[in-house]
């Protein structure tokens, strides 16, 4: 079905689908709204498979046959204004005489020989009778008229050359209504040509009153007279001729109409009825081309068909206005636009959202951290998001208003984005599949089981679950942090599951730290767009523009394996830099250096900055472990392996940190932990977060444990997160219950709350007044003042600088037994 996105076309779809035909559709959207393809979709329950194409393409239609045969063509495509033609003559030659070639030689060379034109009542012009039979002379008056006339000649001489075509010229007269739901109506761009929708404008208040073009024509009030027809009746008769095309060969025409003809006037007093107030009007000049009086005579249509149209005026006054004021901007609410289309791209990188405003609907895949984080904020910047996962519970969380995770800031906007309507959520890929314009790929992409690569199950099943479902031209955007490759084979599988639609593949890899993602979303350092067309290009720029427009933020455009080595790239660099400086405080602990003066001498070269220069415990979290052996893992695949070799250190430089903190307790407790209560301040992999995946906060706690000693964890964010990773360590709600009777406090995560600690206060409740300060987060001299013996790796070693309280002596204590108020699991 060729225009299916229009008014007739989207009706004749669902009627279509109602009595059990497949259909494949196309539209170029030059008049018609992609919201009625969503509208088509909620009607129908038949197969219907939407692809945005224009016909005078020849190559992309024959493509598209190729992939999905059909049996046979109805072909509505077509501008269809009588004054536009007289102004834009060219245009209408082009377009619909072109598009007609093209298809019918399309239809030759693929094979299909069935055909079901629309066509129109305005071939007659100034008919000498009235009503008016198909044996009436064509006479017509204007560019549109012709075009049509000519197409039909074009059919009518492919018929003759070609004896097994079988072609039906429906020539329908005044196409008016809506469907009956109030879901599909006529939604013109700019002002309407036709009156009915015009009439329905002025209603609901788009228009201040109906130009009436000529009162002086040879008729009762001295309006036109038009054979106006419910558009439904219009579809039945589309489904009856399809139906029928086999009982004949050969090219044959058929009015459809009513056979009674209603004046402009007497249309707009029952559109008055229908809406219940009276509209204003006036009188203009008439307009070139038009014709006093069109009604047809159907009765071919009931002998040929057995087809009747049953609605009359008042229904379609009726329906057209329930569609009107149920949708007073039209397709706009589903489109987010106005009255123009919005392109981005030039030439075959063309891309259109909705039918104007500029705006793209955007989905996001995945709802964890990246993915809840991009949809909330993306709402934030004005847009309207309908995020997915298969998780359900999680989904019902988000939809509520809760955060299943903690990061600073997100939960206030995810609560005003949902009260705004912008923000939705659903376990439905169908429904994404029809919302979205953009579908972000934000699903997670962990270690392999048993291996260093990544596993990419996650990311191929998000576009498996997807592709089946899309029906329309679209971008879909991974922003996954993959191994190089990865996005040209998505690439190719979308081409292979949704072939034909023009579907897309873009890369935009995520730059955010956890505890600052939101500013990271809305104030990116750098945006960058893995692209292979301009169109995908100018739809990620339309995408981002509310970021562009506001801040000057650096655009890179590269191509897919640039654009995924970015990420990687700077990943790994960023790990690199860390182990550096553990590595440097291993040196500086064999020599009784101090590594955190070495950091801020080095931090002062601007060639070196201080960013990433702080020695500690080393890194964690879902991101840069994984990716560093990811990396390394597909940099062996591709024969470069000794390029990133030095990754393998760096990783294992890491873990040598956590192990160096277990030395330095087991140091503090006498040289054995067997026994000994410690306590973790810090769970998460680093503050302002609950994120314990990979965290060397927690490896360390499971590593003081397999060493005997009583682990009692803290942490302001993580501790349910800490329990479920590792239900065998005790947890305390607070500071001071989980210090309480230790004999080695140890710092894992840098909260500013740890930082913040009265050491004064806190020797009161400690066993031993020993802490090993793993991210250097402490005041040395204040904890050595207070009577603390303080360690940290890198740093020389120092006792307190007072003598301890008299009850603590210089010799380790017994072991104790855990107090009251902690828990603890075996």
């Amino acid at each position: 079905m060729t225009g299916a996105a229009g008014f007739i076309g989207s009706h004749t779809a669902v009627e279509l689908m109602a009595t059990g035909h497949d259909v494949v559709g196309v539209d170029n959207f030059a008049n018609s709204s992609p919201g009625a393809v969503e509208r088509v979709h909620r009607l129908a329950d038949g197969r219907f498979t939407f692809v945005e194409l224009d016909l005078r393409d020849r190559t992309s239609l024959n493509e598209l046959l190729r992939r999905r045969p059909v049996d046979a063509v109805v072909h509505f495509a077509a501008r269809k204004a009588v004054g536009e033609s007289v102004d834009i003559p060219l245009d209408y030659y082009d377009t619909n005489v072109n598009a007609t070639l093209g298809l019918v030689s399309v239809m030759l060379e693929r094979g299909v020989n069935r055909l079901v034109f629309s066509s129109s009542c305005s071939i007659y012009g100034e008919a000498e009778s009235m009503p008016i039979r198909e044996d009436a002379p064509a006479r017509p008056t204007n560019p549109y008229a012709r075009t049509k006339w000519m197409c039909e000649q074009i059919l009518a001489d492919v018929c003759q050359r070609h004896p097994d075509w079988q072609v039906t010229s429906l020539r329908y007269f005044n196409p008016a209504g809506a469907h009956p739901s109030g879901l599909l109506g006529e939604d013109p761009r700019g002002v309407p040509n036709n009156v009915l929708p015009y009439i329905a404008q002025v209603a609901v208040g788009r228009r201040a009153e109906l130009s009436i073009f000529g009162d002086d024509y040879p008729t009762p009030d001295g309006t036109g007279i038009r054979d106006y027809i419910h558009v439904v009746d219009i579809a039945e008769g589309h489904r009856l001729a399809l139906e029928a095309l086999g009982e004949a060969t050969g090219h044959r025409v058929i009015n459809l109409g009513t056979g009674h003809g209603t004046s402009v006037r007497e249309l707009l007093t029952a559109f008055s009825a229908a809406c219940g107030r009276e509209l204003p009007s006036r009188v203009v000049a008439r307009r070139p081309g038009d014709v006093a009086e069109l009604v047809a005579d159907p009765s071919l249509a009931r002998e040929l068909l057995g087809w009747k149209a049953t609605r009359d005026v008042a229904d379609m006054c009726r329906d057209a206005w329930n569609f009107q004021r149920h949708n007073p901007n039209g397709y706009a609410e589903t489109d987010r636009g106005g009255d123009r289309a919005v392109t981005t791209g030039d030439g075959d990188g063309e891309w259109r959202f909705g039918a104007g405003g500029g705006q793209p609907r955007l989905t996001v895949i995945g709802t964890g951290y990246l993915g809840a984080t991009h949809a909330v904020c993306m709402a934030e910047l004005g847009f309207e998001v309908l995020a997915v996962d298969v998780d359900t519970a999680k989904i019902d969380r988000l939809a509520r208003g809760e955060v299943p995770f903690f990061e600073p800031g997100l939960d206030e906007l995810l609560r005003s984005n949902l009260d705004s309507g912008r923000l939705r959520f659903t376990t439905s890929f169908e429904e994404v599949a029809a919302f979205g314009d953009v579908h972000f790929l934000c699903v997670g992409t962990p270690q392999q089981p048993g291996g260093q690569g990544a596993d990419l199950s996650y990311l191929h099943g998000a576009v498996s679950a997807l592709a089946p479902h899309l029906r329309r031209r679209c971008l879909v955007v991974g922003k996954s942090t993959v191994p190089v490759g990865t996005a040209a084979d998505l690439a190719a599988r979308l081409a292979a599951e949704a072939p034909g639609l023009g579907v897309e593949l873009a890369w935009n890899p995520e730059f955010l730290r956890e505890g600052f993602a939101v500013d990271d979303t809305l104030r990116p350092d750098r945006l960058v767009f893995g692209v292979a067309s301009p169109g995908a290009e100018a739809t990620l720029r339309a995408v981002y523009a509310p970021i562009t427009d506001r801040h000057d933020t650096p655009v890179i455009v590269a191509d897919f394996a640039t654009a995924e080595l970015v990420k990687v790239a700077a990943n790994s660099f960023l790990a690199t830099k860390i182990s550096y400086i553990n590595a440097m405080a291993e040196v500086c602990e064999a020599v009784d250096a101090d590594v955190t003066t070495l950091a801020r001498a080095l931090s002062l070269d601007d060639r070196i900055g201080g960013k990433f220069l702080r020695p500690g415990v080393g890194f964690g979290g879902g991101c840069l472990p994984k990716d560093i052996r990811a990396f390394r893992a597909r940099a062996e695949e591709l024969g470069v392996g000794a390029s990133l070799a030095f990754l393998r250190e760096v990783d294992e430089i890491n873990i040598r940190r956590r192990h160096r903190i277990v030395e330095l307790a087991r140091q503090a407790a006498g040289g054995a932990l067997t026994g000994r209560v410690v306590s973790v301040l810090g769970a998460a992999f680093k503050p302002n977060s609950d994120d314990v995946r990979d965290s060397p906060a927690l490896a360390v706690a499971a590593l003081l444990a397999d060493e005997g000693a009583a682990v009692t964890v803290y942490d302001p964010m993580a501790v349910e997160n800490a329990r479920r990773a590792n239900p065998r360590l005790g947890y305390a709600t607070s500071v001071a219950n989980a210090v309480k009777g230790a004999d080695v406090t140890v710092l894992l995560t840098e909260w500013a709350e740890f930082a913040d600690l009265d050491p004064a206060a806190l020797a009161e409740v400690v066993a031993r007044r020993t802490v090993i300060d793993g991210r250097h987060a402490l005041d040395p001299a204040r904890w050595r003042g207070a009577g603390w013996t303080y360690l940290a790796p890198g740093r020389p070693a120092g006792g307190p600088t007072k003598p301890e309280a008299a009850d603590a002596t210089v010799a380790v204590p017994a072991p104790r037994q855990l107090t009251e108020d902690v828990t603890f699991r075996a």
